[in-house]
């Protein structure tokens, strides 16, 4: 009963949707092409090969669903499971070929066996080792090749998962574990082939062992005297016939009785007695005694067995029945066993863990009084039919767990005694509750995939920008029709080398572009945004704003896609050339008379014409402090002009920046006063030399200076402290005052930018000193910025190069339109 259990076992096990199994095929060769090298341990692999009793057999669903699953996810057209004989690649599994065989010597599996990791060939056509193989340069015109190794039970590589198509392409790390997850699928399939075929020699074995089992048959008379003997009998004893018949049975039996009964010993069944051979031997022999009528004559029918051969055959059948319960208790999913009547003959440790019982307890029950109430009727509707159709039956079941409800997919197949008769049931009960929450993602996945490609569509062809997307390391670019039109061209104009876009950079702007799409190649920054001039068809330049970022990256960090987008600005830089002109011109007109008009209110305010009354002086007074901030606005300006149209020239030489920071404070301390701050600055001790143009550095200075005064709470220390840091000198200016407002932080550089508190309002101010400092210190080579904490306070810093000691001539600092 244990055999029959395991074959119908492993036969529900084949048919169900347990196993996940994936191997692949390569087909790629030419007349000079590298043929794949033999394995070291080739007799070894081939005969593990052998042992599946897979080769040359008919196509499963079992594989071919594999290979459909593979097609589909990487969207090649072809998939195989290819398996690499001594001469030959033999197909177990194939879509999109017809071919069921290739030569090993051109086949690209017998390379992929020869390596652990998934072998993978991006462009056949220009591999030297594939491309002048037959099947590159002929049909199937194979480009792309991937596999990944199949292992057998052994741990040998039997063969290949594979993906094929006709145009180059590669697998990112997500697919290539994608890929490595359907052979591992794959190799369950092939060990179940293995187990398959080892049951099939094992079964053969033991129907071979017990068909030469042989019984002597003996026929005695009343009186024990022996009538006839089978041939077992005579090999069994060791006689010849003649000496056999007419003698008594104790000449073969002791302790036969034959002298003390008229009866044959113990007549029935199973008496275990000892034999006595020809040669004087004894063995353990077992009788099995019917009576019956010969010509009117009572006769005994005597069939006589050696008990070794029993008890053989008996430790055979423990050892079976070890393997089943091993197999059984081993397997992920639940098994279990009832007769035609719903009783429990046998379940495994699994199916006692999915429904909390125990074999022992639940052997001779039904169904009905271990399953839910309501599983108990999807159970028995199921068995109904594979009882009286003698049909194998799947459904899916949910069973709830302690972590929850899980999805069971069940195969249930009939029992069948001898003569075709059901006589039970076999069940295999697998959890698919992680594969259907897969299928589930799956489709959200590709259903925004579709959503995002109809956006990309929308964003490359539909908006008013031109779009590109840069292949780094292919130096491929794809440029929308609508960034060609921006410059003149039909789409059939220009190629798609990333030289169409380089080329047409302006040579002036080419290195400010060129260091920030360098920069976000190296991951310095997420994202870069720059404007530049683009040459047209006509002849002229055209200003765009560039904005792109990297999307993709190899395992390594390397930029592999880089995408972004070109929209014209040029209206825009003619209104601000417009505005910048119309500002320069009115600050230049602007000064001369501001100027004179603050001279003369700064002369009645003195008195240098006399006494003014009370009233008539405050108001000269505010005249004059307004006049003032008029001019400061004016300066401002008129230096927001010249950095923007390159016209300030500065002379960087060194600079001693703890002596220029004490003449900054020196300068603005009475101004700190007026808000009852006091500047707190303590000199370095190693030398603080750094390249810049000194008037600029004080105008820097003191803007920050000001403003930290300006914003701290009365009694406050604004602290200045130099920092070196690698092969710059990093200057910091610390207040504790109120900090800035998180809304204002990204346009704390911006021309006239100043927070919408009424506390800064308060302070007054053109909001143009730290946008010309920052163009000031990023014209002298450094960098500035700040760090703010609501409540404790705003640090500004810069950064100068640090001077070099050789140097004795000024260096003129490149006048460069910012």
């Amino acid at each position: 009963m244990a055999y029959l259990l395991y074959r119908q076992y492993l036969s529900a096990l084949v048919e169900s949707d347990t196993f996940y199994l994936s191997i692949e095929s390569r087909l790629i060769s030419g007349t000079h092409m590298q043929k794949p090298a033999t394995p070291s341990n080739e007799i070894e692999r081939q005969a593990e090969l052998n042992a599946t009793g897979i080769l040359d057999t008919p196509a499963e669903e079992r594989f071919d669903r594999i290979t459909r699953t593979a097609q589909r996810m990487f969207a090649v057209p072809i998939a195989l499971i290819s398996l690499v004989d001594q001469e030959r690649q033999w197909f177990k599994s194939k879509q999109g070929l017809e071919a069921t065989e290739t030569g090993r010597d051109i086949s690209f599996c017998g390379h992929a066996i020869l390596s652990d990791q998934v072998f993978m060939i991006e462009d056949a056509a220009a591999d030297p080792r594939f491309m002048d193989n037959p099947l590159v340069t002929d049909a199937p015109y194979i480009r792309f090749y991937c596999g990944a190794p199949l292992l057998g039970p052994n741990g040998h590589k039997l063969g290949t998962l594979c993906l094929i198509d006709q145009t180059p392409r590669r697998l990112d790390e997500a697919e290539l574990l994608g890929l490595q997850d359907l052979a591992r699928w794959a190799e369950t399939e092939l060990c179940t082939s293995y187990a398959l075929q080892e049951s099939k020699d094992c079964k053969s074995r033991l129907l071979n062992i017990l068909e030469n089992i042989e019984d002597a048959v003996l026929t005695v008379d009343s009186a024990f005297v022996i009538k006839t003997a089978n041939p077992a009998a005579v090999r069994m004893f060791g006689y010849h016939p003649h000496e056999l018949i007419g003698h008594k049975l104790d000449l073969l039996i002791e302790d036969s009785h034959s002298k003390k009964t008229k009866a044959p010993p113990n007549t029935g069944n199973g008496r275990e007695m000892l034999g006595k051979r020809s040669n004087g031997a004894q063995f353990a022999l077992e009788l099995r005694i019917s009576e019956m009528l010969i010509e009117r004559q009572t006769c005994f029918n005597i069939i006589v067995r050696e008990i070794s051969e029993r008890k053989l055959a008996e430790q055979k059948l423990r050892e079976s029945n070890r393997l089943f319960i091993g197999v059984m208790d081993g397997t992920a999913s639940y098994v279990h066993v009832r007769d035609v009547q719903g009783r429990y003959l046998y379940v495994n440790k699994e199916y006692e863990t999915v429904f909390r019982c125990k074999n022992e307890q639940i052997i001779g029950k039904s169904y009905t009084d271990i399953l839910p109430p309501e599983l108990a009727r999807s159970v028995y509707e199921s068995e109904r039919v594979l009882i009286e159709e003698k049909l194998t039956v799947r459904t899916e079941n949910i069973v709830q767990r302690e972590d929850g409800e899980h999805i069971y997919l069940v195969i249930r197949s009939p029992l069948f005694d001898e003569d075709g008769l059901v006589i039970g049931t076999c069940g295999v009960g697998t959890d698919i509750t992680q594969l259907k929450r897969l299928e589930q993602e799956m489709e959200q996945t590709l259903t925004s995939l579709r959503i995002s490609e109809e956006r990309w569509v929308f964003a490359f062809e539909g908006s008013g920008d031109g779009v590109w997307d840069w292949d780094v390391p292919n130096g491929k670019v794809l440029l929308s029709k609508r960034w060609k039109e921006m410059i003149g061209y039909t789409e059939s104009e220009i190629g798609n080398d990333v030289s169409e876009w380089s080329s047409r950079v302006h040579p002036d702007d080419m290195p400010n572009v060129m260091a920030d799409v360098e920069a976000n190649l190296a991951g310095t920054t997420h994202s870069f945004s720059n404007e530049h001039r683009v040459l047209c068809k006509n002849g002229s330049y055209l200003w765009i704003l560039d904005r792109g970022m990297v999307v993709k990256r190899d395992a390594d960090g390397q930029p592999l896609r880089m995408v972004g987008t070109h929209t014209d600005i040029s209206q825009r830089k003619q209104m601000e050339r417009i505005k910048s002109e119309f500002i320069s011109t009115v600050s230049h007109e602007l000064r001369t008379p501001v100027t004179s008009i603050r001279g003369a209110l700064g002369l009645l305010e003195a008195g240098v014409l006399g006494a003014l009354p009370p009233k008539a002086l405050a108001m000269v007074s505010i005249a004059n402090r307004n006049s003032q901030r008029l001019i400061t606005l004016v300066n401002d300006i008129l230096d927001m002009d010249k950095l923007l149209s390159g016209k300030m020239n500065m002379q960087a030489t060194p600079v001693n920046l703890a002596e220029l920071i004490r003449q900054a404070i020196e300068a603005n301390s009475a101004y700190a006063a007026v808000y009852q701050v006091r500047y707190a600055f303590a000199r370095p001790l190693t030398p603080s030399m750094a390249t810049g143009d000194a008037d600029r550095l004080m105008q820097v200075l003191a803007n920050l200076l000001s403003n930290a005064a300006k914003f701290s709470r009365p009694g406050g220390i604004v602290t200045i402290r130099i920092l070196p840091c690698d092969s710059v000198l990093r200057v910091e200016v610390e207040d504790h005052g109120a900090g800035i407002p998180p809304a204002f932080e990204a346009r704390i550089f911006e021309p006239f930018a100043q927070a919408d508190s009424t506390d800064t309002r308060q302070q007054g101010g053109t909001g143009l000193g730290l946008n010309i400092s920052k163009k000031l210190i990023r014209q002298m080579g450094g960098d500035i910025g700040y760090r703010s904490e609501i409540g404790q306070g705003t640090t500004f810093w810069f950064t100068l190069p640090v001077a070099s000691f050789d140097a004795h001539q000024p260096i003129k600092l490149g006048s460069i339109a910012i």
